[in-house]
């Protein structure tokens, strides 16, 4: 087990302590017992991937106890979800993270940055393979083979291919490993959310009234473009099958 793994037992207690529960009501939480659950927050057994749903479906955030942080929402799903198909949606994103970065160098924000996590979910989503599970797309983006992805997360090669084939669930270290040393959301597997947009969430909270404003009208001239295009897509795509249909009954 990793070492630094030992920051999600230790945000096992604060989130019990937060919740002002007892180590048996917080088990009951994970679907565990009393015993099983204080070697959890010892760090002496893993968090299951069952047990990560369990505390899930009890209201508990996973995410947080896998990255240490709250997922932001804001302006950015706004705008995304006002695209119709995946295709508008990854054109637009592209065009999101360097609108934020200009806000921030408009603001000369030093404590907020997008990071290597944004870039890397653009990078993502551009290459993404329908034909591959997510974790082949992940492979495939890092350019490594099964056995060096096997060293990263610490497993052996079986397990590491039956976790990328999706045989095997992933428990909370491969996780906490996937978002630390990979720098992908966990949400990316346990989710399938594609678009990573805390940061830039973040970012547009610092913006003052006024550079959002020019900024997102920068963004709604995209946004017509892009449903443009998606219109154009459609109308072709409802030909191609009107064309298809005639010839089938023609």
């Amino acid at each position: 087990m990793e070492e630094y793994y030992t920051n999600v037992s230790k945000r096992l207690q604060v989130y019990r302590n937060l919740l002002d529960l007892t180590q048996k009501q917080m088990g009951e939480k994970f679907g565990v017992g009393q015993s099983h659950y204080c070697k959890l927050e010892a760090g002496l057994k893993n968090v299951s991937y069952d047990n990560l749903r369990c505390f899930e479906q009890h209201g508990g955030d996973i995410y947080y106890l896998i990255t240490g942080q709250r997922v932001k929402s804001g302006k950015m799903e706004t705008y995304l979800s006002r695209c119709r198909t995946h295709q508008g949606r990854k054109q637009l994103f592209q065009f999101l993270i360097p609108i934020t970065q200009m806000g921030l160098a408009l603001i000369l924000e030093q404590d907020i940055q997008l990071t290597e996590r944004t870039f890397k979910s653009a990078r993502f989503i551009k290459e993404y393979d329908i034909r591959l599970t997510t974790w082949e797309n992940i492979r495939k983006a890092e350019s490594c083979s099964q056995l060096k992805m096997a060293e990263i997360f610490d497993v052996n090669i079986k397990r590491y291919r039956n976790i990328e084939k999706e045989k095997t669930k992933p428990n909370a270290e491969i996780l906490h490993t996937l978002y630390h040393k990979l720098k992908y959301s966990p949400l990316l597997v346990l989710d399938q959310k594609m678009y990573y947009v805390d940061e830039m969430n973040r970012a547009w909270d610092l913006f003052p009234e006024d550079i959002s404003e020019e900024l997102g009208t920068i963004i709604e001239t995209i946004l017509k473009f892009v449903q443009a295009h998606e219109e154009q897509e459609g109308k072709g795509s409802r030909q191609s099958e009107n064309c298809e249909n005639n010839s089938q009954t023609g």
